[in-house]
């Protein structure tokens, strides 16, 4: 439709925009009604010759001449009004072709509407079905409920007297049990009296036991003693100790301790590592993580139970893998460092 109403808006512009166009059309409506006259004629054709750009008729030719070219426009203007109402009829034509397709549309919706209007209402007829059936399942549920609190007042009832005979055994079982109880006091006494001579028997073995041990120690102690004590060691809790007063690497270190039949320190007690702190030294012990980062052991190869590490330490920084006794608090003055670092040693010689 928008595109026959261009078409009939672009006519009437040709016609308003154009003057030729207007001399013709107000020309077929004079040779239509037969009211020209000759010399209209004349003018008109003179008129056509210049908007179809031939030059102007001379006015003393003959008037066959003048008549001809007049014809001429009005069989082009003819065709012209000819080929514009094949247009309008062809547009004519299109619209009731666009018309008669947007009813059929309509009428699909329409029908499409009435269908989708059709399931909705057997949908709320189906829902409306379920929902009394649901009701009436609700109310079976009800009454099946009502039925079984009847029957859950009978269970309580039943279990409240259940309760009262279960109390009255029970008052039964506690007197039982108190009875042995008491059996049971006795018999624990009689028991922790021979538990305390047996106490007493074995503490007198262990006290002879140990009085042995020491007198073997003793006898140890006391042949070490003739055999260590050269010059530079010093004793500390019957163990021999070795402080270096020249430095060397922690390997070298441990081949001097070897040398002198003893090793680095393994440090067993803190009463040990008192002693070791209060040399006031920076010192090789024999500890080291050589073996596998992070593990460190001594040098008999146990595992490091207890420590006394300074700070973060250790931190292996620079491939430190041996252990130092720096100078600091006896709680926290080890160090790793690098094992080329040259430091004071400490061999111990245990017997």
């Amino acid at each position: 439709m928008e595109m026959s109403e261009n078409i009939y808006t672009n006519i009437d512009s040709i016609f308003e925009g154009d003057p030729c166009g207007r001399r013709a059309a107000n020309r077929d409506e004079d040779i239509n009604e037969d009211s020209i006259i000759f010399q209209d004629s004349r003018d008109a054709a003179e008129d056509d010759d210049t908007c179809m750009g031939r030059p102007a008729a001379n006015p003393s030719g003959s008037k066959s001449l003048g008549r001809r070219p007049s014809r001429a426009g009005d069989v082009c203007w003819g065709l012209l009004c000819v080929l514009l109402l094949a247009g309008i009829i062809s547009l004519g034509f299109y619209r009731n072709t666009v018309m008669n397709s947007y009813k059929d549309n309509l009428t699909k919706e329409k029908n499409q509407l009435e269908t989708s209007n059709n399931n909705l209402t057997t949908e709320r007829d189906q829902l409306q079905t379920s929902y009394k059936n649901m009701t009436k399942k609700r109310n079976q549920l009800q009454v099946s409920y009502n039925k079984l609190r009847a029957k859950s007042s009978q269970l309580q009832t039943s279990y409240n007297i259940m309760t009262k005979e279960r109390d009255q055994l029970q008052t039964s079982y506690n007197t039982v049990n108190k009875e042995r109880d008491q059996l049971q006091t006795s018999y624990n006494t009689m028991n922790k009296e021979r538990d305390q001579l047996q106490t007493s028997y074995n503490n007198l073995a262990e006290e002879i036991d140990q009085l042995k041990t020491e007198r073997d120690l003793l006898q140890k102690r006391f042949s070490g003693l003739k055999r260590a004590g050269p010059k530079g060691w010093t004793l500390f809790q019957s163990t021999w100790y070795y402080i270096s007063s020249e430095v060397k690497s922690w390997d070298e270190s441990r081949q001097d301790c070897n040398e002198r039949g003893a090793d680095l320190v393994i440090i067993n007690s803190k009463e040990e590592q008192t002693f070791l702190t209060n040399l006031n030294k920076r010192i090789w012990i024999g500890l080291t993580d050589k073996d596998k980062e992070g593990t460190w052991k001594w040098v008999d190869g146990t595992p490091l139970t207890t420590s006394y590490w300074m700070g973060k330490n250790p931190d292996n920084k620079m491939e430190e893998d041996c252990a130092e006794i720096s100078i600091g608090p006896v709680e926290g003055n080890w160090d790793d460092f690098s094992c080329a670092t040259h430091l004071n040693r400490i061999c111990e010689q245990k017997h």
